[in-house]
């Protein structure tokens, strides 16, 4: 197992309008992150950590609830159904009709799709 130290240099702190993201949680969430370099990792971890911090404040704004889902043994947690509920409430998704399929359908992608199997 490799031990890789991340502060080669103090640390500054996060916050997202007030709320501080704490070094400890930045440190948890790195190995989510792989990266060339330990602070390209930091660096991937607390953008992510902003960005989930960003959206459990616009749950807060909206008075959000937290329905967590389930399947199984597995189940979401509260800030995730908190996250999810912003998600749908906030992002509209258009729903594509059949001329816009065939377009797409009909657009050459190299790359995107594989050959048929016979």
């Amino acid at each position: 197992m490799r031990t890789v130290t991340m502060r080669s240099e103090p640390t500054r702190e996060v916050a997202v309008n007030g709320t501080v993201i704490a070094n400890a949680d930045i440190a948890r969430e790195v190995q989510n992150h792989p990266k060339a370099t330990s602070r390209d990792a930091w660096e991937a971890a607390m953008r992510a950590l902003v960005v989930r911090e960003l959206l459990l404040q616009r749950a807060h704004s909206l008075q959000l609830q937290a329905k967590p889902l389930s399947e199984g043994d597995a189940r979401e947690t509260d800030d995730d159904a908190l996250i999810r509920g912003v998600l749908e409430t906030d992002v509209q998704t258009p729903k594509a009709d059949a001329d816009s399929c065939r377009r797409y359908a009909g657009f050459d992608m190299p790359g995107v799709a594989t050959p048929l199997v016979q």
